[in-house]
């Protein structure tokens, strides 16, 4: 939205939409009302009703309401019978077209109807406002932002459409930076731009024009996940529903008018997803996997053993040391600082894929909704040590030198459980942080915290930890944060990123939200059993799979980086980082990181974590150079 005496000229607009034409190559709309002060610019990936009646930003007939829509709805069909049932005509074949009549007939009650992953525009003209949605589990993205004088409004489904738009004129949350050093990620709202905000999953945004012309914003949340366990739930009632459910999400998720695969990294999820896939077409699935050199970092195995077992037509690739010749890309795509370095065999896997597919299933979500991760289990064993106070625990810590492994195991133990939990999945741990921080920086993220009184990284996850009724139990608590944070923020950003820079569409059934609700009914002891994570899903999955892809341990998409940082890609790292050319230097200091690169290559302790996090704000500063002005003065 712009003031309607100084609209934004359409050349401009469609430069800003064209900034996400990887995300919609197959169409592009532009919409502007009569005072071209509300406008909408769409790019669109053809999945459903492949034909111009699909086209965004799509009106309705008496031209009131207007809608830009990014993702699928599942039960499209369903709820188009209902609109007709109800007098409403739909006309076409597109979801786009069931979600505009819905919304224009409902209003925000059609939220609950909804069943996929969206994020949304949805501007009604005759109340002027406009409505901003993202699915319940955030699985497409949304950012706004609002000028200081609030006449001008921005969304948009990437970030870097608002942080170039002249208007916006961005500038560096130094919380956002201590946040990603400590994450990997920045957690919604915010983003590594101050003013420029993420839509958190499951709400919806209103956004009002008043008579004076300027917005007013109102945030709430259309959906709460609910930890409510049913005590009298059996394993086998429970594993009946499971499969029921899952099988229900899968076969929803086939609904597609362009070729449909599956991601198999040979791990319990995905391998589960392509058997149920398997299972409801009547031909050989299309899989994908990408592999690596080193034997033990490589799944290829597993994923050809459940390949195999399933009869699809399976494709695989190997990604070698030279792949990070494209972090600069990756970076670029992210838009933000992001560290997970899965992204990068994510997207080759994708791009690979997208050659012969449009679509893939993955199993994403699996281990957060049905309690997968190991340091799950370790929280629990944790808890059965706290038989002394923490203060001795901090004093064993302080016998044992920092960069001593058993240093970072007594300092959690000195925290209480919802901090111990965001410490023990973090990758610099909050005793750590300072001494990475140049003097510049360190002073102005001090001010910074100070006017805005914002809670520290290790604090910022406790209300979704502390948040839940008294009844919770340990992995209740542990499941929500994950599933709130390094879920949303983290595993579906880098899916979502990676798959879209190659126009490819990834839809994940793990997170069908009625299936999220039913496990989060489930009981701890189900989900955990035996200090088996996931009992429950793994025991479906014996059902469908080889064991041997069951009964081994946990992976995950990893990068073989603990080698390569003390081989090929070490002379990578130095120069990048500790080189003449270094830019992060404004916010680092050079001594502390050439300590974690000297660490790590002298083998004990495992950095290759951190020196990916460096690498990764080392380029994105390359990038944007300006956003160091600030602390580059301060170190003046």
């Amino acid at each position: 939205m712009d003031p309607p005496d100084s609209p934004a000229s359409p050349e401009g607009r469609v430069r800003l939409r064209d900034l996400m034409a990887h995300r919609g190559p197959d169409d592009a709309g532009l919409w502007e009302g009569e005072d071209r002060a509300w406008w909408l610019a769409h790019r669109r990936l053809a999945i459903l009703d492949l034909t111009a009646s699909g086209h965004q930003p799509m009106g309705t007939e008496d031209g009131r309401f207007w809608l830009t829509y990014n993702g699928e709805m599942y039960t499209f069909r369903e709820l188009g019978q209902e609109l007709r049932a109800a007098g409403v005509a739909v006309r076409g074949r597109s979801d786009t077209e069931v979600a505009l009549k819905a919304l224009a007939y409902w209003g925000a009650s059609a939220l609950a109807k909804f069943r996929g992953m969206f994020a949304f525009g949805f501007l009604d003209l005759g109340r002027d406002e406009l409505w901003l949605a993202r699915d319940r589990l955030g699985k497409k993205p949304l950012y706004y932002w609002v000028s200081e004088d609030r006449r001008r409004f921005r969304f948009a489904s990437e970030l870097k459409a608002l942080a170039e738009d002249p208007q916006v004129s961005p500038a560096l949350d130094p919380l956002a930076v201590e946040d990603f050093l400590a994450f990997q990620y920045i957690p919604a709202p915010g983003t590594i731009y101050r003013g420029i905000c993420k839509l958190r999953p499951g709400h919806r945004l209103v956004v009002r024009r008043g008579g004076d012309g300027r917005v007013s914003l109102e945030e709430a949340p259309y959906w709460r996940l609910r930890f409510d366990p049913d005590p009298g739930m059996s394993r086998e009632a429970a594993l009946e529903e499971l499969e029921a459910r899952l099988l229900e999400a899968v076969s929803l998720r086939l609904v597609s008018d362009v070729p449909i695969g599956a991601f198999i990294s040979g791990g319990v999820d995905s391998s589960l997803v392509a058997a149920l896939m398997a299972r409801l077409v009547d031909r050989p699935i299309q899989t994908y996997t990408v592999g690596f050199e080193e034997e033990a970092y490589s799944e290829l195995p597993y994923a050809r053993q459940v390949a195999g077992h399933i009869g699809s037509d399976h494709h695989e690739r190997i990604v070698t040391p030279d792949a990070v010749e494209l972090l600069p890309r990756l970076v670029a795509q992210y838009d933000e600082p992001f560290g997970d370095s899965s992204a990068l065999p994510t997207y080759l896997v994708s791009q690979f894929a997208r050659e012969s597919v449009t679509v893939c299933l993955s199993g994403d979500g699996g281990d957060e909704v049905f309690g997968g991760y190991d340091s799950y289990v370790a929280m629990q064993k944790a808890g059965r040590m706290s038989w002394a106070p923490r203060p001795v625990w901090r004093l064993l810590a302080s016998a044992i030198p920092s960069h001593h492994v058993y240093h970072k195991r007594l300092r959690l133990m000195a925290l209480d459980e919802g901090r111990r939990f965001t410490e023990l999945t973090g990758i610099f741990p909050s005793w750590e942080r300072p001494s990475l921080y140049s003097r510049a920086f360190s002073e102005v993220l001090r001010a910074t915290r100070s006017r805005a009184d914002a809670p520290g990284p290790a604090e910022r996850f406790l209300p979704l930890f502390e948040g839940l009724p008294d009844s919770a139990t340990l992995l209740d608590r542990m499941a929500n944060q994950d599933i709130h944070a390094y879920l949303t923020e983290d595993i579906l950003v880098k899916v979502d990123r990676a798959s879209m820079l190659n126009s490819l569409e990834v839809r994940v059934p793990m997170l069908d939200h009625p299936l999220v609700e039913f496990a989060a009914r489930v009981p701890a002891r189900l989900r955990i059993a035996g200090g088996e994570p996931k009992h429950l899903l793994k025991s479906l999955a014996r059902r469908l799979v080889p064991p041997q892809v069951i009964d081994r341990p946990k992976w995950g998409f990893g990068v073989p980086l603990k080698l390569w940082f003390r081989g090929a890609l070490l002379p990578y790292a130095r120069r990048m980082l500790l080189g003449p050319d270094a830019i992060s230097g404004a916010l680092l200091d050079p001594r502390a990181v050439a300590f974690v690169i000297d660490r790590h290559q002298r083998g004990g302790r495992d950095f290759n974590h951190q020196i990916w996090l460096l690498l990764v704000l080392e380029h994105w500063c390359r990038q944007h150079p300006a956003a160091l002005r600030e602390f580059s003065a301060s170190k003046k």
